[in-house]
Formats: C-alpha cells, sequence, structure tokens
C-alpha cells in the first residue's frame, strides 16, 4: 500500500511540475530529483530531461542526476549532449561500467569513434560479461576500417549472447561491410520482422539493398526513415542516392538540396555547442543555441539548454520569450 502511494505521489509531482514553467516552482531539489526519476522509469524522456536538468543547472553534482541526464538524453535521441553528462557520472564514480558503457554508444552515436572505442574497451573491462560493450566496440572499429578486430569482437559478442537482436545486427552489419549480402538481408528481413520500429534494422536493410544494386528498394525504406520534422542530414543523403541511383533524377537532386541545408543547419548548432561548452558563461552563444533549436523543433535539446538560461539569466527577457516559444512546442 505505502509502495503505491507513493508512485501517486510521484506521478502527481510529476505532473505538477510539468504543468509549471521549468524551475519555477517552490519544490525542493529532492522533490523535483525524484519526480524526474520517475518521469524517466515511465519512459517520459521530455519531463525527466526538463526536471533533471533544472536539478543540475542548480546542483550538477546532486546524487545521481549526471547519470540520469544522460539516459534521459539517449532516450530522448540527444547523443551528444549525453555525453558530457555520462562523463561526469564517471567521474564520480570510474567503476561504473554502465556509465562507461553508454558514454561509449553516446560517442559511437555522435561518430567519434576514436574515443567510442577508447571507453568501450574500458566498458569491457569493468563488465566482462555485457556483450554490449564488444558488440559497440566491433562496430567502432568497423566504421575505423580495422575490419579484423571488428571481426573478433562481434563473433566474442555472438557467443555470449547469440540470440541478442544488437548482436545479431553488428553481425549482420559485418556481413555488409565484407560483402556477405544475401546474409545480411537475409538476417535483418528477420530482425526487421520482429521489431518493425526499430530504425537502425531497417536502415541497414535499405543500406544492404543499395550494395545489392536494388536502389528502388531502398527508396521506401529511406522515405519513411527521413519523414518528419528536421530529419538527420546522413538519412537525407542516403535517401538522395537512392533516388538518383534509381533513376529518378529530379527527386534526387531536390533532397540533395534539403540535404546541404540540413547540414550547414547541423553544423551551425554543434559549433555553438562547443561554444558553450567551452564557456558555459557565454550567456549570448547560449541564447542563440536555444533560438536555433526552437526554430528546429529541437525540444529536448533546447530543454536542456534553456535550463542552463534559466539559472544564469532569471529575469532576461529574451529567456521568457524563449520559455513561452517552447511551451508552444510541447502543446
Amino acid at each position: 500500500m505505502k509502495h503505491r502511494l507513493a508512485l501517486a505521489w510521484l506521478a502527481a509531482l510529476v505532473l505538477l511540475i510539468w504543468a509549471q514553467p521549468a524551475i519555477a516552482q517552490p519544490l525542493s531539489i529532492e522533490q523535483r530529483y525524484q519526480a524526474g526519476v520517475a518521469a524517466l522509469n515511465a519512459g517520459r524522456a521530455l519531463q525527466a530531461l526538463e526536471i533533471l536538468a533544472s536539478v543540475a543547472a542548480e546542483q550538477p553534482g546532486y546524487r545521481e542526476v549526471q547519470f540520469l541526464l544522460g539516459q534521459s538524453c539517449l532516450l530522448a535521441g540527444l547523443y551528444r549532449p549525453a555525453k558530457g553528462h555520462f562523463e561526469a557520472a564517471l567521474e564520480a564514480d570510474p567503476r561504473n561500467g554502465q556509465a562507461a558503457f553508454l558514454l561509449g554508444f553516446s560517442l559511437y552515436q555522435s561518430a567519434r569513434y576514436f574515443e567510442a572505442a577508447e571507453i568501450l574497451g574500458r566498458a569491457h573491462e569493468l563488465a566482462p560479461l555485457n556483450p554490449l560493450p564488444l558488440v559497440y566496440r566491433g562496430l567502432t572499429r568497423l566504421k575505423l576500417g580495422q575490419t579484423a578486430s571488428a571481426r573478433q569482437d562481434i563473433q566474442r559478442a555472438l557467443s555470449q549472447a547469440p540470440e541478442e537482436k544488437m548482436v545479431r545486427a553488428a553481425a549482420a552489419e559485418l556481413d555488409l561491410t565484407e560483402g556477405r549480402l544475401a546474409a545480411a538481408e537475409r538476417e535483418l528481413r528477420s530482425l526487421v520482422g520482429q521489431a518493425p520500429s526499430n530504425r537502425e534494422y531497417r536502415m541497414l536493410l535499405a543500406r544492404t539493398l543499395m550494395a545489392s544494386g536494388r536502389p528502388e528498394e531502398a527508396v521506401p525504406i529511406f522515405e519513411v526513415l527521413s519523414s518528419g520534422n528536421n530529419p538527420r542530414s546522413g538519412l537525407l543523403y542516403l535517401l538522395s542516392q537512392a533516388l538518383l541511383r534509381s533513376g529518378s533524377s529530379s527527386a534526387g537532386r531536390e533532397v540533395l538540396s534539403r540535404f546541404r541545408a540540413r547540414k550547414a543547419t547541423e553544423q551551425r548548432v554543434r559549433l555553438l555547442q562547443a561554444t558553450v561548452a567551452e564557456n558555459p558563461e557565454d550567456t549570448e552563444s547560449r541564447l542563440q543555441l536555444v533560438q536555433l533549436l526552437v526554430d528546429e523543433k529541437q525540444v529536448g535539446a533546447a530543454l536542456l539548454q534553456l535550463a542552463v538560461l534559466q539559472t544564469q539569466l532569471p529575469d532576461d527577457p529574451r529567456v521568457a520569450r524563449l520559455t513561452r516559444e517552447l511551451d508552444e512546442l510541447r502543446r
């Protein structure tokens, strides 16, 4: 009974915080922390980000807030911001194998392969029975062209967890890279059938179809994956190539133009993120970054940066305006 009451209290607290402007509530830091944990456990990534970011902005070392913020970022698809949070978590607890793996995973997803390989090796040493550090170190080595080392890692992971979907997908990507296209396609079609909502499996299948000389079959997969607001530039590039190779020249050129525009925006975001990471007190750059993220409808990333601004410039009308714009996006 007490457990149910506690859960009900946490759920009510999450709703209370979500209904109010970030940070501007008379709740204690521990109450906000617990509400952020509840939101994360419920899979509400944006709620968790907003609440936990307010805690971290006030006390960066509060309990496990950095680790939880990293997890919230991953849940929201924010791989680059996740990196800093997992680094802070590891600094506080260097033996945390889960934080080491998730840091390596974040670096892999951000295409920082040399750093990812090193951290994933450390994660494997901390948790040798977990196949995932081996899988992602193998995939990282594959991106770096270290095929023999990649094969060794992935095969070791397969021997540990032959039925694990992520391990099977890594083996299929190894097959794709080494030209065993029929085997890769067979495994990926099986994985897509078992987990049709998994974007990575569908992406790998589309890439395999491209490598097999069947771009027209890859086009509809890439079109679905790149639909919605602000798709990643890499997806737009793959779609443009599939269209061009399948003979749809006009559509391919149009998507290629979109790819160039998205690439430029992503580079601007990365530049501003690097600027505020190097100089956290540069509020003008942070304001520009939040405005760009709001314009791009990247709600989760904007929430993280806005939480810092609300602490740095609590009475600034520009921050209040950005808060209102972000609230409108969330409705």
